[in-house]
């Protein structure tokens, strides 16, 4: 995950905590300290008070004798008037890494009584430093109990947040990953493939907060980075896990990335093992997805051949048709469409969007042009699903938003006051698509891939 050098006090006391030839140590462990910190017995309950005049942190020393989980559960921290308030958590190792900082028990949240924190980690020595947040004189005297468990698991080993730390995975083996409640948090794992070979990537997202939780993945070879979510929403079995299949179109070492899109505290499971060979193309199309009687075969074909490139097949032989397309995914296209317009800026307000990731001209373009807006005043929306209505709507903005000839609506679901009304009509006057039905368009509806090359070979081939 995602490292930062901890605050000056926290590193300071972690040096004088250290040194081999201290002149005083406190005798008591009371945890009061870096000095004294409490000394961790798995499976044990620790009761930890404070008042408004003892806020400081509560510090413990972890160590683990092994690679594995260190799960750390805490009770709901009360005052005498119940009201709940947030616990401030960091955890870091013995050379002043950082490796969780993070707030549980929000103010907001639910009801929940305990906070279930897991981290995978090294052999070695960690330290847990616990204090209330902003803790008033109104709040009296607050209690939190403690428990920390280790669990002997494959899973990512931290700190695993840059390239160069990767968590190495072995063919059919589980990893189990954890993030905490926090943005900007990354795991990476690396693999190596021989050319050729087939391999079947599984991701399963076990979320505490919100089931909807959304995890950015990549698989990254050669300094090109694919996001892999739309495929992985093509094939979700009953129990959730998510898989992709993929032929290595060259050998060597290959990486996947995950990152914590929303900064929400949840686990998962990653895990690889052979894959299906992938069958030969059968029919004019390099691909075996795309086949001469397919609506969008003509499409497909443009948008790979054309100059600039609008998109390339997931592989030499997949192209995916029927996978979902994100909101980045959707505003490169257009751009690459439009012939690659360099933005006039090169500042970002969306913290969602990497500097020098593939869409990142693309979203600048769009938004300064004004074929779309963020989510937020900070968040694109990279990752989320694009929508019937809002590619209808980035396409009439693109093209300088032209007023249809008719305000004839043939479809119930689309209202007047819809941002996306005029968009639909002009785009079915103009045949760029018609609704799913004589009486519905489906607004809400995701876009897939091989709808959305259809819809811009049917606006920008007219003109070419």
């Amino acid at each position: 995950m995602h490292k930062r050098t901890i605050s000056l006090l926290l590193v300071l006391a972690l040096m004088a905590a250290l040194l081999p030839n201290l002149a005083f140590r406190a005798a008591a462990s009371d945890g009061a300290s870096l000095s004294s910190p409490i000394e961790i017995t798995f499976g044990q309950t620790y009761t930890k008070r404070w008042t408004s005049t003892t806020d400081d942190f509560c510090y413990n020393k972890i160590t683990l004798a092994q690679d594995g989980i260190l799960e750390m559960e805490f009770t709901k921290p009360v005052n005498a008037r119940g009201k709940q308030l947030r616990l401030n958590l960091v955890l870091y190792d013995s050379a002043s890494n950082e490796i969780i900082n993070t707030h549980c028990f929000q103010e907001d949240a639910s009801a929940r009584d305990s906070y279930l924190l897991r981290e995978g980690l090294r052999a070695g020595t960690y330290y847990l430093a616990a204090a209330p947040y902003y803790l008033t004189a109104a709040d009296g005297t607050i209690q939190t109990q403690y428990t920390f468990r280790f669990l002997r698991e494959d899973c990512e080993l931290e700190p695993n947040g840059e390239k160069d730390t990767a968590t190495p995975m072995e063919p059919g083996r589980v990893y189990r990953g954890f993030f905490g409640e926090s943005p900007d948090q990354v795991d990476w794992y690396r693999f190596s493939l021989k050319q050729g070979e087939a391999v079947r990537l599984s991701f399963r997202n076990f979320s505490y907060v919100n089931q909807s939780t959304t995890a950015l993945i990549y698989l990254v070879h050669n300094s090109t980075a694919r996001s892999l979510n739309a495929y992985l929403r093509e094939n979700v079995t009953s129990d959730g896990t998510a898989c992709v299949d993929w032929t290595a179109e060259d050998g060597g070492l290959y990486y996947i990335r995950i990152e914590n899109y929303f900064g929400e505290f949840f686990s998962y499971a990653l895990s690889l093992q052979p894959g299906p060979a992938a069958p030969a193309p059968d029919g004019p199309t390099p691909f075996v997805d795309v086949k001469q009687t397919d609506y969008f075969c003509e499409a497909v074909l443009w948008a790979v051949r054309r100059e600039p490139q609008v998109t390339a097949g997931v592989s030499k032989t997949v192209f995916a048709p029927n996978a979902v397309c994100t909101r980045e995914q959707v505003a490169t296209f257009l751009w690459r469409a439009a012939g690659c317009p360099a933005p006039k800026t090169r500042t970002c307000p969306f913290r969602d969007v990497r500097k020098d990731a593939y869409y990142e001209a693309a979203i600048l373009w769009a938004v300064e042009t004004g074929v779309t807006e963020g989510v937020s005043a900070t968040k694109f929306g990279v990752g989320q699903p694009c929508t019937r209505g809002q590619v209808v709507t980035f396409l009439c903005r693109a093209k300088g938003s032209p007023r249809p000839r008719t305000e004839e609506n043939p479809f119930r679901d689309v209202a007047a006051q819809a941002y996306y009304y005029q968009p639909v009509l002009w785009a079915v006057e103009n045949g760029v698509t018609a609704g799913t039905s004589r009486t519905r368009f489906s607004p809400n509806d995701t876009c897939t891939r091989g709808q959305i090359v259809t819809f811009l070979y049917r606006v920008y081939h007219k003109g070419e």
